[in-house]
């Protein structure tokens, strides 16, 4: 009996599996798919307000889900290139849905390797009405079925898998690749909040990782959907990776850990970022130590300008605050920008200077004092101006001997010599631009030799050309000679300063002396025969 009954049950079962597997190959005869692609390509570009157009539809019965094939959303009008292009995405949808009621209620969709091409306007500009979908030739069904069909709008997930994205900018920089796109959104829906988890690869070096929460969609703008995320880079080539234009000249290693939170109106990120061998001049050679800094910035959407507050650098133990505006609307960034340091350890700031292409007399290094600061930039980031006050306290440059230097006052007045250059005080206000930089009220107290004062320039090939007055603190034949204040040329370049007397300077001085005073020119005329009188100094090698 027991075998009997098993037997009857096996051969039912049979029966009844035939059945549906005949039932499943045969449901395709009945259910086109591509009914309902003129209504995803109509809510799709109303949505996107761009023109989607979707290849041929079919069916998946074995997987639940339906496959699509040569998906395109146009990109900026008048563009040569596409927003995205895919082979095929698959959904997975409710099967008997679909099949016994016509309704798509999609559970996910699984996008493979696509390809997005993102143009970065330089300015916001009114976009045109989204283009209508072209409506069928022959529908399957009558238009007013087709409309009553609804299209479900909540997917449990959405995945992009190994995408690429090139983004470009019509400032004619390099454009931006990123690739192994990966995307994870759960239980989207359009009018609430869903977990996202955004992970790319920057070609030229460097992995972005953002996960948080988004939503709800702004249709109108997708640009403007909230979110609240906590944002991760790790090791972002600026140079190689087109962040910055290669006329800028900014390189460097960047790790950035932080967040950022927005709504329709505002992006608010807060953070710290570290930069190893940072660079930030075109002929500038990369630091020797990392800068960090703790950052807050405030971008406008609609302006596409920014506020940036509160942010402290550290260079080593030295600590300034930056603080200002920027500009990103047009064909090029710039910035209004301020930074502030008091008291910075002049030792710990000498590891930047190469990155602001900063040339110490060769040989030479810095090995104390301390700085005070106010940098203002302002501009196109390729072509900044930036003035600054500076002052110096108590420096010592060591293997740099400013008195053996300067020959010519040395020989006249006996200036000592040392292997190193203490100066007491140093204050000046320097404007530099990509032509070169110019020092004005520049001032330097050196113990031993005097008060330094002048003007001059560097060019943008680090050549000197400074007119300069010593106010010497030494006693001698130079005070007979010219009296305390002399005048000198600091030429040369950086790396090798040279220093002569300005005759023209020191006739034209004698001249306006003798003229008030036709005996004091005669003491100097006494001078300068005793003088030449005095045997020559053996010079210090």
């Amino acid at each position: 009996m027991y075998t009997a009954g098993m037997k009857r049950i096996l051969r039912w079962t049979a029966i009844v599996l035939v059945i549906l597997v005949l039932a499943v190959l045969a449901l395709p005869l009945f259910i086109d798919a591509n009914r309902f692609r003129p209504e995803l390509e109509a809510q799709l570009s109303t949505a996107l307000e761009r023109k989607v157009t979707i290849g041929d539809l079919s069916v998946a019965l074995f997987s639940g889900g339906v496959a699509v094939r040569d998906v395109t959303i146009a990109g900026e009008p008048g563009g040569l290139d596409p927003l995205l292009r895919a082979k095929s995405i698959s959904a997975g949808v409710a099967m008997s849905e679909l099949i016994f009621s016509q309704h798509l209620i999609v559970h996910s969709i699984d996008i493979d390797e696509p390809v997005m091409v993102m143009v970065d306007s330089p300015a916001p500009a009114a976009r045109p009405a989204p283009a209508a979908a072209p409506a069928p030739a022959a529908p399957a069904t009558p238009a007013s079925q087709s409309a009553s069909v609804p299209l479900n709008l909540s997917i449990e997930r959405i995945r992009i898998s190994n995408g690429r994205i090139s983004l470009t900018t019509t400032s004619g920089a390099k454009p931006l690749q990123l690739d192994k796109v990966n995307l994870d959104v759960k239980n989207f829906t359009a009018n609430s909040s869903f977990p996202v988890t955004l992970s790319v690869h920057v070609a030229g070096g460097g992995d972005i990782k953002l996960e948080g929460q988004a939503g709800p969609v702004q249709p109108s703008a997708l640009a403007e959907t909230p979110f609240d995320a906590k944002l991760k880079i790790s090791g972002l080539d600026l140079g190689a990776s087109g962040f910055f234009a290669p006329e800028t000249g900014i390189a460097g290693l960047l790790t950035l850990d932080g967040k950022a939170t927005a709504d329709a109106s505002h992006i608010q990120t807060e953070g710290t970022i570290s930069v190893k061998d940072v660079k930030l001049s075109k002929n500038g050679k990369p630091a020797t130590r990392p800068a960090e800094m703790s950052f807050n910035i405030t971008h406008d959407n609609s302006t596409r300008r920014g506020k940036v507050q509160d942010n402290r650098i550290k260079l080593g133990s030295a600590e300034a605050t930056l603080g200002g505006t920027y500009d990103i609307s047009g064909r090029e960034p710039s910035i209004n920008l301020k930074l502030a340091g008091k008291n910075m350890p002049l030792k710990e700031l000498a590891a930047f200077l190469p990155a602001l292409d900063v040339q110490l007399p060769a040989g030479s290094s810095i090995e104390s004092g301390t700085a005070n600061v106010d940098i203002a930039s302002q501009g196109p980031i390729s072509s900044l101006t930036t003035t600054a006050s500076i002052r110096t306290d108590k420096a010592h440059l060591a293997k740099f001997d400013l008195g053996a230097k300067m020959k010519i006052l040395e020989q006249v007045a006996g200036l000592p010599t040392k292997n190193g250059t203490d100066i007491e005080l140093m204050t000046g206000d320097v404007k530099n631009t990509p032509e070169g930089s110019v020092v004005n009220g520049l001032k330097m107290v050196v113990p031993g030799i005097g008060e330094l004062t002048g003007q001059g320039t560097i060019s943008a090939q680090h050549a000197l050309d400074f007119k300069m007055l010593a106010t010497l603190a030494t006693s001698g034949n130079v005070k007979a000679i010219f009296g305390q204040n002399v005048p000198f040329l600091v030429q040369g370049t950086s790396a090798n300063p040279s220093f002569k007397a300005d005759l023209k300077g020191v006739a034209g001085q004698k001249l306006q002396q003798a003229i008030k005073n036709p005996e004091g020119a005669a003491q100097t005329v006494q001078g300068i025969v005793n003088m030449f009188k005095r045997a020559p100094k053996t010079e210090n090698k």
